[in-house]
């Protein structure tokens, strides 16, 4: 199963401006030098895959590239077509802790909305809300900030 809990994408990597003689070991210690400047719990390179873990305790600020991801891994190839650059990003963590938080808040307001007390089909529109603008922010964002930061290291603009 992927989305919600992993999401996968490719980056290829193909101009001579986005890749001047990049050669795959290169571009992944490039990648591993910029993900070290996110501070992950764990950085491990294994021939042309570079895997990370990110615990939820650590002391970075919130707009940090792996807040809402608790482990990856990219893969560096070479194509006819230029660098592929293949990752797959695990939200398991966030998935779980913002359930957790959705139907804490959701018990929350059923016990103490005032009388009467709410019950959870009236809540349960907004719950959903809850859960989807919490989660679905940080998946999306993600998707958008992983490509973006592999192509911006691999042009040398991080």
């Amino acid at each position: 199963m992927t989305f919600p809990l992993t999401k996968r994408g490719d980056v290829i990597v193909s101009s001579p401006a986005e890749r001047p003689g990049l050669r795959p070991e290169e571009a992944l210690s490039r990648l591993e030098a910029a993900l070290e400047d996110e501070r992950p719990t764990e950085l491990e390179r294994h021939g042309r895959e570079l895997r990370f873990r990110a615990n939820m305790f650590r002391f970075v600020s919130n707009s940090n590239l792996l807040v809402p991801v608790d482990r990856g891994s990219f893969v560096v190839s070479e194509t006819p077509d230029g660098l592929r650059v293949s990752y797959e990003l695990s939200f398991r963590r966030t998935l779980i802790v913002v359930t957790g938080v959705a139907l804490l808040l959701g018990s929350l307001f059923a016990g103490t909305a005032g009388p009467p007390k709410q019950q959870w089909n009236q809540l349960l529109p907004e719950v959903l809300f809850a859960w989807t603008w919490l989660f679905g922010a940080n998946y999306v964002l993600s998707a958008i900030r992983f490509p973006r930061f592999i192509r911006r290291v691999l042009a040398g603009d991080y």
